[in-house]
C-alpha cells in the first residue's frame, strides 16, 4: 500500500479583540531551524478567512519566502562559495559595496521581487549614486569622514607643516579643495547587466539552498545590451601607428606590430614568451595573461580560459627572429 503524504496545515482563524487573525505555518527556515508563521489582522471574519486562503496558495506555490534573512546574508554566502578569478572577486565585491548591497541588501530575501530589481536598474540607468530627485548633495572626494571645504596652505619655501605663520590666505595664494556638486552620471547597461548577473547567481543558489521557492531576477527585464560597433584603425592609420612605434624603438615596433597582426590582449601580449613561439610551424601559443591587482603583478589563465594557436605570416615571422637575435 503506497505511503500516503502528510497533509500540509490548514491554517487557523482567531478572534483577537475586535480582529481576526489569519495564522499558517509555513514550513521551517532552513538557516536556523525553527517554525515559520504567516500571520496577518483583519476587522472582519471573512476578510481574515480570504487572507488564509491566499496565503495557502502563496505557500503552496512557493511563492512565500522560507527564510527571514536578508538579501545581503544571501549574497555574502553566495560570494564565499563561488569558484572565481581573484581579478573577479574583487570585481564582484566593488559591485556588491557600491551598488547592490546599499540598495537591496537589507530587503528581506520575499521582498527581493522583479519589481523591485527592475526599479533598482532604472534608478542605476539615470544616476549611479541613485540620488533622489532635487536632492542636494556632494560627490565626495574621498571615502570616509573629512573636510568636504579643505583649505590647503600655500606656506614658505623650508618651513615644515606644523611651523607655517599666521597669514592671510587671499594674499599667499592658499587654495580650498571642495568636494563637487552632485552631477547625475548613468551606469552603462553592460555594467547592470554584470549587477544583474551577480544578483541572479546569488537567488539560484538560495532556490537550491532551499531559501526561496523561485528565483525572481530570472523573469525581471535587464537592460538591453546593443551589439559592440568595433572601430579599428584603417590601413593608413595603422601604418601611421607602426611607423610612430618603430621610431621609439624595436620594442616598441615589434610590440605592436604583434597587436596589429595577432589582435592579442595587452594582458596575453605581456605574458608571451619565446617558449610560446612555433618558428617551425610559424605558429604562436596563448595560454596565459597578466594582469595588476593592487601593486601586484600576477600571471593567470586567459580571459576566456581557453588555450589557443594563431598562425603567423611569413614577414611576423621574421620580425619576431630579427627582435630575438638582438
Amino acid at each position: 500500500m503506497a505511503a500516503v503524504p502528510p497533509r500540509r496545515p490548514e491554517g487557523s482563524l482567531r478572534k483577537r479583540g475586535s480582529s481576526w487573525q489569519a495564522s499558517l505555518s509555513t514550513g521551517t527556515d532552513p538557516l536556523t531551524g525553527r517554525r515559520r508563521y504567516a500571520i496577518e489582522t483583519h476587522p472582519s471574519q471573512a476578510a481574515a478567512r480570504k487572507a488564509l486562503n491566499r496565503m495557502r496558495a502563496d505557500r503552496d506555490q512557493d511563492r512565500i519566502a522560507r527564510t527571514n534573512a536578508t538579501f545581503s546574508v544571501a549574497l555574502a554566502e553566495w560570494l564565499q562559495v563561488q569558484e572565481l578569478e581573484e581579478t573577479s572577486r574583487r570585481s564582484y565585491e566593488a559591485y556588491l559595496r557600491n551598488h547592490i548591497t546599499p540598495a537591496l541588501g537589507e530587503l528581506a530575501l520575499s521582498k527581493v521581487t522583479p519589481r523591485a530589481l527592475e526599479r533598482f536598474y532604472a534608478e542605476l540607468r539615470r544616476c549611479r549614486a541613485r540620488c533622489r530627485a532635487g536632492e542636494v548633495r556632494r560627490d565626495h572626494r574621498v571615502v570616509g569622514e573629512h573636510e568636504c571645504d579643505l583649505v590647503r596652505h600655500k606656506r614658505p619655501p623650508g618651513r615644515p607643516a606644523i611651523a607655517s605663520p599666521a597669514h592671510c590666505c587671499s594674499d599667499a595664494g592658499c587654495v580650498v579643495v571642495s568636494c563637487p556638486p552632485h552631477e547625475c552620471r548613468p551606469l552603462a547597461n553592460a555594467t547592470i547587466n554584470r549587477i544583474h548577473f551577480i544578483i541572479s547567481g546569488a537567488l539560484s543558489a538560495a532556490v537550491r539552498w532551499g531559501w526561496i521557492g523561485s528565483n525572481p531576477a530570472s523573469v525581471a527585464k535587464k537592460p538591453r545590451v546593443p551589439a559592440p560597433q568595433p572601430n579599428p584603425p584603417t590601413s593608413e592609420q595603422a601604418g601611421r601607428i607602426l611607423a610612430a612605434a618603430w621610431a621609439e624603438g624595436v620594442e616598441w615596433g615589434t610590440l605592436v606590430w604583434l597587436v596589429m597582426v595577432t589582435g592579442l590582449r595587452r594582458g596575453e601580449l605581456v605574458a608571451l614568451r619565446w617558449s610560446d613561439v612555433d618558428f617551425d610551424t610559424e605558429t604562436l601559443l596563448v595560454r596565459r595573461g597578466v594582469v595588476k591587482i593592487g601593486a601586484r603583478v600576477i600571471e593567470k589563465d586567459t580571459k576566456t580560459h581557453r588555450m589557443r594557436r594563431i598562425a603567423l605570416d611569413r614577414e611576423t615571422v621574421k620580425v619576431l627572429q630579427e627582435h630575438r637575435a638582438r
